[in-house]
């Protein structure tokens, strides 16, 4: 799952209360790409309602739990249901790529792992465009090119998506992260118009609005201060907002929230 959509932005998180040592080993054996949380309490396991091993649990891009049950009933067709405006690249919301490039090319990846994408998409045309490059490192550079190709297109392809479903926010938001990334690129000057254009429409600027204080409040949710984000949320719904699209989420983000106590 995560080769096949962490391209999507999609994250897979083990928890474990076994040792560190063993579940190294265990890690290692099987080629697992998650990440792993350690925990000695079985707090986890409470706060999704599991029930026994192994369990897991779908949270969508808009932190809401959308499935659960055993790993081997989650598919591709409920990921593919949910994945939509999950953000590709790091924790951060940067695009950014974490690729091994030969040591020559080190301020190449560098600039990948950094999140300016555009910069790098550059240098990689530039050094195969050349005739110094080794030809055991031609296809390393040509993956690492289509890697970013991929990135962005995928970028894009999500900003579309969240326009086309009149998720204003949500589009703005990518069209901005396509624009930090590209921001010497082409497609960072494409995606500064686009991202313009939606906030031109006094209507969609309300959708900004409702957008931009459900991410205030799911700030407030993870500082810990789950009354003051309810609160939030909850005035997004109730109050002058309440009209918008994004007052559903806020809506359901709340009901969640006092679900979870």
């Amino acid at each position: 799952m995560v080769e096949k959509y962490g391209k999507k932005g999609f994250l897979a998180v083990g928890v474990t209360s076994e040792p560190e040592d063993p579940t190294a080993k265990y890690m290692e054996e099987t080629g697992a790409k998650m990440a792993v949380a350690y925990e000695t309490s079985s707090k986890s396991m409470e706060a999704y309602g599991f029930r026994g091993y192994p369990s897991a649990a779908l949270i969508d891009p808009k932190g809401i739990l959308v499935w659960k049950g055993h790993p081997s009933r989650l598919t591709d067709e409920i990921i593919e249901q949910h994945i939509k405006g999950a953000v590709v690249g790091s924790g951060d919301g940067k695009l950014a790529l974490e690729l091994e490039l030969p040591k020559k090319y080190a301020a190449v990846a560098k600039q990948l792992a950094k999140g300016d994408l555009g910069d790098a998409h550059k240098a990689l045309a530039a050094a195969l465009a050349g005739n110094g490059v080794a030809e055991a490192d031609r296809p390393v550079l040509e993956a690492a090119k289509a890697e970013v190709e991929a990135t962005l297109a995928a970028a894009q392809q999500d900003a579309q998506t969240a326009a086309t479903e009149e998720r204003w926010f949500d589009a703005q938001g990518a069209w901005k992260r396509v624009s930090a990334a590209f921001r010497n690129h082409e497609a960072g000057k494409a995606a500064d118009a686009a991202a313009a254009e939606i906030a031109k429409d006094p209507a969609r600027k309300k959708e900004l609005e409702a957008g931009q204080k459900i991410t205030d409040a799911l700030k407030l949710a993870a500082a810990g201060k789950a009354k003051e984000a309810l609160s939030a949320l909850e005035s997004i719904s109730n109050g002058v907002l309440k009209d918008t699209k994004e007052a559903a989420r806020a809506k359901a983000l709340a009901e969640q929230m006092r679900k979870d106590g």
